[in-house]
């Protein structure tokens, strides 16, 4: 344990040497990789209603105060005329300080949204790929859509030469166009595509209130600065770290933001040393540090997902290039690995303290970890080479996600943020039922830019594999009509494109046709029958001799069949229901004999005390004289009801030629009809036992104290001024 202990501060003092002999060599080996920044932000009098606090404002100043010193960069603002704001430059202490100045001009007093002359113009040094090492981003703000004169005609033009002619163009040179649409009646589409074709980022926001966080993400995924990670609201500077920029965001009644230096002291926007630059504002506070003291600082201030500390360094992150838009399906592969100067960090002693992993983030969702391996296998391709890698491929479902690539050892920590988006299969296929209902109304559409519009193939099949054409309407925008015969079947689309970087795409996408059948429509409209007339989509049964009907040869019609089955099924019930009745009708009167007999055997209950039983008589007709105390005319009809139940039991056996019941006969029924009357009877609750004998039945008793039953308790019831001038 004590020599594992040793080499390992051994190692940590190594690494630290490395540190600061990187941190000694010049400064202008840790330029950032050449980057090309244009931004083109909407001036026109609508943002008044979409922007009414100028959050504009605030947002531009940020994104200025963080671009790094010797990127290219310049801003153009855009109404009626396109001026340009900042001369394109490249990016020092005077360009940020005129830009700062004009950032505090953004106004809404444009009369127009000319969103074509104001990419015509940012980008008119855009011809061809753009040189080795140099990335091109352009970034659009607007709340609106193409709107160049009062007549529709013309805007209609000016938004087609941007798709057609502006984006080809700025494609090929490599631009990457980020587009943020200040309200919901910007042109969407529009956006989207300039966005999803050049592999931009697009986003919607409904106030400015978010401009300033989709700025960071924007500047994130454009300049790709160097950073170290926060841990709650604290980090880590090393000795190889010149400089360094803090982005803390708060609420707008949060006033204080403040810094604590490794040494203890307390910084504010009010009391810091001259040498830091501090920017408060309603929304964040930026502070920019030179030489900052290596170890730990404290941001004293709201917890917020998106602060961040971006540096200057001599130990840079780099990654290969992550796409900000990918489809569903398609795997991610991830590289990382370390700079020192040009040069990648391949020393197997400072690797091997070294560690890099992948997290991947969603907005109410659970952090991804993914760790990246130097070890040759899978994703990784050579072992020791400095190269980390993994692949992201199952947890790629729909959405957008915040992916922070870290680096960290003994003495140093190293993040990069990217944002991607993965998108769902980029078509839309719906079927609906027309005004009429008697045809299907079947459209296809296609997300806007993340394919080549012009490579896309449809094949449409119905039914049995029966080809329908599905004719182009409309800029990514296909439709047909099928009759109502096929309702009820499948509808199969194969769809074959090319994405933006030439690779195919092909997927299938199938829905049922809305609506049930008609009994006697055509399965393929148009299609000639066996007479050779064309039959129509949808007819009524005809009975009339050689009407097409569906008969095939030989045999019988399909509508006859069915009204045979149903002939039969009918014929089949009412039997059935003959049966049913005459043996419910038999027990009935069953059921009025097994009565009769019962009270001509049982003692009579004419008295309330039940009397004695009495021996059976070995004579019916002595033992009637004998105990039966009724009058003649009583006897007269008992004895007429006994002839007619014998008349109507004549079917037994044990009835007598005479009308007489045989006495040992009846105790035979008496005993059947008593064990199907038990099966009816209801049986009794648990633990009672039935009485043997039939007693009179007693009035219940009242509860006594403390006994009363509880009450059922019932349910409960339920600007104005002058336009701006154009500026040459």
């Amino acid at each position: 344990m004590k020599a594992n202990r040793q080499n390992h501060m051994a190692r940590t003092r190594i690494l630290g040497l490395l540190l600061l002999l990187w941190g000694a060599l010049p400064l202008q080996a840790a330029d950032p990789p050449a980057t090309d920044l244009r931004v083109l932000i909407d001036v026109s009098g609508s943002m008044k209603q979409n922007d009414p606090n100028n959050l504009r404002v605030p947002a531009m100043r940020m994104l200025v105060g963080l671009m790094p010193e010797g990127i290219r960069s310049g801003v153009w603002s855009f109404g009626r005329y396109v001026n340009m704001d900042v001369k394109l430059g490249t990016v020092d202490e005077a360009w940020k300080r005129r830009a700062d100045e004009a950032a505090r001009r953004i106004h809404s007093r444009g009369l127009y949204t000319n969103i074509e002359e104001a990419l015509r113009r940012a980008t008119r040094d855009w011809r061809g790929p753009a040189p080795e090492g140099v990335e091109r981003h352009l970034i659009l703000l607007t709340d609106g859509m193409v709107d160049v004169s009062k007549d529709p005609a013309e805007d209609a033009h000016s938004r087609q030469r941007v798709l057609e002619e502006l984006l080809p163009a700025i494609h090929a040179a490599g631009g990457r166009i980020h587009t943020i649409a200040l309200s919901s009646n910007a042109d969407a589409e529009l956006l989207q595509t300039l966005s999803n074709r050049t592999d931009g980022w697009y986003e919607q926001v409904e106030d400015a209130e978010t401009l300033q966080r989709i700025f960071l993400r924007l500047f994130e995924s454009s300049v790709k600065p160097d950073s170290v990670p926060l841990e709650g609201n604290s980090f880590a500077i090393d000795e190889s770290i010149s400089d360094m920029t803090v982005l803390a965001f708060h609420p707008p009644e949060q006033e204080i933001t403040r810094l604590r230096t490794p040494e203890g002291a307390l910084w504010s926007a009010d009391e810091h040393p001259e040498s830091v630059k501090w920017l408060h504002q309603q929304h964040y506070d930026m502070i920019t540090v030179n030489s900052p003291s290596p170890g730990e600082w404290l941001i004293e201030g709201e917890l917020d997902p998106d602060n961040r500390v971006m540096v200057v360094t001599n130990l840079r992150l780099e990654t290969s290039p992550l796409p900000a838009n990918l489809l569903i399906g398609d795997a991610l592969p991830v590289t990382a690995w370390l700079l020192q100067g040009e040069e990648v960090v391949t020393d197997p002693r400072f690797l091997a303290l070294s560690r890099f992993y992948l997290r991947q983030e969603s907005e109410g969702g659970d952090p991804v970890i993914w760790p990246l391996a130097d070890d040759g296998e899978e994703a990784d391709r050579q072992k020791g080479d400095g190269i980390f890698s993994t692949l992201l491929n199952r947890t790629l479902l729909p959405g957008s996600y915040e992916i922070a690539i870290n680096a960290y050892g003994p003495t140093y920590k190293r993040e990069l943020r990217r944002a991607i988006k993965i998108h769902d299969v980029p078509f839309e296929l719906t079927l609906e039922r027309d005004e009429g209902g008697e045809n299907v109304r079947v459209e296809l559409t296609t997300t806007p830019g993340l394919l080549k519009e012009s490579s896309i193939r449809v094949r449409m099949t119905a039914g049995e594999g029966t080809e329908f054409p599905l004719p182009l309407v409309g800029r990514g925008h296909w439709s047909a009509t099928l009759p109502l015969a096929f309702a009820g079947r499948e509808i199969l689309l194969d769809l074959h494109a090319l994405r933006n970087d030439g690779s195919p795409y092909d997927v299938q996408l199938s829905r049922p046709v809305p609506g049930a059948p008609p009994a006697t429509a055509a399965i393929v409209p148009g299609s000639p029958d066996r007479h050779g007339d064309t039959a129509p989509a949808e007819s009524p049964p005809s009975t009339k001799e050689g009407s097409n009907t569906g008969e095939e040869p030989g045999g019988l019609s399909s509508t006859m069949k069915i009204g045979i089955s149903i002939g039969v099924g009918n014929l089949i019930l009412g039997i059935a229901g003959f049966f049913g009745w005459r043996a419910w009708n038999r027990q009935k009167v069953a059921d009025a004999l097994v009565g009769e007999s019962l009270e001509e055997l049982s003692p009579a209950h004419d008295e309330e005390e039940a009397s004695p039983p009495q021996e059976p008589p070995e004579s019916g007709g002595e033992a009637a004289g004998e105990s039966d105390s009724r009058t003649a005319e009583e006897v007269a009809v008992e004895e007429e009801a006994r002839g007619e139940e014998s008349v109507a039991v004549d079917d037994r056996e044990e009835t007598d030629v005479t009308g007489e019941v045989d006495p040992s006969a009846t105790e035979s029924m008496i005993e059947e009809e008593l064990d199907l009357a038990a099966d009816d009877t209801p049986a009794p609750p648990d633990g009672d036992e039935p009485p043997e004998t039939q007693l009179p039945r007693e009035e219940p008793s009242p509860p006594e104290s403390g006994d009363t039953a509880a009450p059922i308790e019932a349910a409960p019831t339920g600007e104005t001024g002058g336009e701006e001038m154009p500026v040459t």
